[in-house]
């Protein structure tokens, strides 16, 4: 294709389509081809600055074919159509002197092709050639009759067009829907009567076709999960769809699901926490909108959280933060025959690890009554002591691990000695 000018400037949308109906949309520095059409969207416009010089400006529905032939430059036009021969302006200009002064023209122009001409009447002397009439001026005026109304001579003048343009308004060109998500209510507390959060994915309408957007819910907070959510509740064009089971929601959060809206339509995304008793805290996660149909993403993610509820006068969401017990299971360790065992657990599940100081009171005991101590590690090991001592002065940090029931247990064996110590 044959560059025939460059876009100067562009506000707005505007489209240039070639022959084959490929499309682009226009930015400043483009070149314009012989043969597309441009057309200027609703309140566009756009500045074209053709090679010839001239400017053209389409606008506000405006559509525009230009070819090579609109513009004719100086060199196409031929040499001898541009120049006005001066033998030509001469004579004119002697023919109309010799009127003005009363003279024939006829006597001093070149001689006719067909020789002299007679002398007198046509045909004088048998050698043919031309009669004339003289004429003489009178200055005598009159007005002449035709048998029918006579005008003047009117002459219009009009102004040369350049580089005449034609133009023809087409429909406005109207993009596609931008969809955007927001989080309606970004905020609910287990436990609380009828508190969710709650999305909402709206369309601006667009061109007026319907779309579609992919919903998928993201984290990277290893807190949230499945159990977390009773259940989701998606209300778009379609209808209403409502996940409950523990299967249906863990395969929303893997695979997303489509949502369609209508012009200027809207759909809800409504999630219900679990009202449990293990200890999360807070829980953040977001809802995210992708490969749009019919549509172009504007907001594509919203933020949102599950949090505990918070007891009167706790601090804020540790309403299910678990209390640590300890009890001895074996209370009572007879030399040579048993052991004295103290067990460590907590009233409730928690997302964090549970750290507690196990220390000894011996109060008549001394370190040289212990044979043994051992106790389990995080990991669910059985550690021995190798200082007693040690560990009567300083105890040992116990841990129940996050997401877990385990319950650390301390055992003491005593020395079987020969002392009489009764108890």
């Amino acid at each position: 294709m044959i560059a025939i000018g460059k876009v100067s400037s562009v506000v707005g949308t505007v489209i240039a389509t070639d022959e084959l109906g490929n499309q682009r949309t226009l930015s400043v520095g483009d070149d314009i081809f012989e043969g597309e059409t441009i057309v200027a969207a609703a309140n566009a416009t756009v500045n074209i600055q053709m090679l010839s010089g001239d400017n053209v400006v389409i606008a506000d529905g405006q559509q525009w074919r230009p070819t090579q032939e609109t513009f004719t430059t100086a060199e196409e036009v031929a040499i001898e159509d541009q120049i006005v021969n001066s033998d030509d302006l001469a004579s004119v200009d002697s023919i109309q002197q010799a009127l003005l002064s009363g003279q024939d023209p006829t006597q001093f122009g070149e001689a006719t092709a067909a020789g002299a001409g007679g002398q007198g009447t046509f045909g004088a002397n048998g050698d043919g050639g031309t009669s004339f009439v003289s004429i003489d001026r009178t200055a005598g005026e009159f007005d002449p009759e035709a048998g029918y109304e006579t005008i003047g001579t009117q002459v219009n003048i009009e102004e040369p067009i350049l580089d005449p343009q034609i133009f023809s308004t087409a429909a406005p060109i109207i993009p596609p829907a931008i969809i955007n998500i927001v989080a309606t209510d970004p905020l609910a507390i287990e436990g609380a009567d009828n508190d969710n959060v709650v999305f909402t994915i709206n369309s601006d309408g667009g061109n007026g076709a319907d779309s579609s957007v992919q919903l998928t819910i993201s984290t990277t907070d290893d807190n949230f999960e499945a159990q977390d959510i009773a259940s989701i509740t998606i209300t778009d064009a379609s209808g209403q769809i409502t996940l409950t089971s523990q299967a249906e929601i863990i395969d929303f959060l893997a695979n997303g699901r489509s949502v369609t809206l209508t012009t200027n339509g809207e759909a809800t995304v409504v999630l219900s926490p679990v009202d449990d008793d293990v200890f999360e805290n807070s829980e953040s996660f977001s809802a995210n909108i992708s490969a749009p149909v019919n549509a172009t993403i504007g907001t594509d993610s919203a933020d949102a959280q599950i949090d505990d509820e918070t007891t009167p006068n706790e601090p804020p969401r540790e309403g299910d933060k678990p209390t640590v017990n300890i009890v001895a299971t074996k209370a009572v360790a007879v030399e040579g025959e048993s052991v004295a065992e103290f067990e460590i657990s907590q009233t409730s599940e928690s997302n964090f690890d549970t750290t507690v100081q196990f220390t000894l009171d011996l109060g008549e005991i001394e370190a040289a009554d212990i044979q043994s101590i051992t106790y389990t590690d995080a990991n669910g090991t059985t550690v021995t002591v190798s200082d007693i001592a040690d560990f009567i002065a300083n105890g040992v940090e116990l841990t129940i691990p996050a997401n877990s029931t385990a319950k650390p247990v301390v055992t003491i064996t005593p020395v079987d000695d020969a002392i009489f110590e009764k108890s």
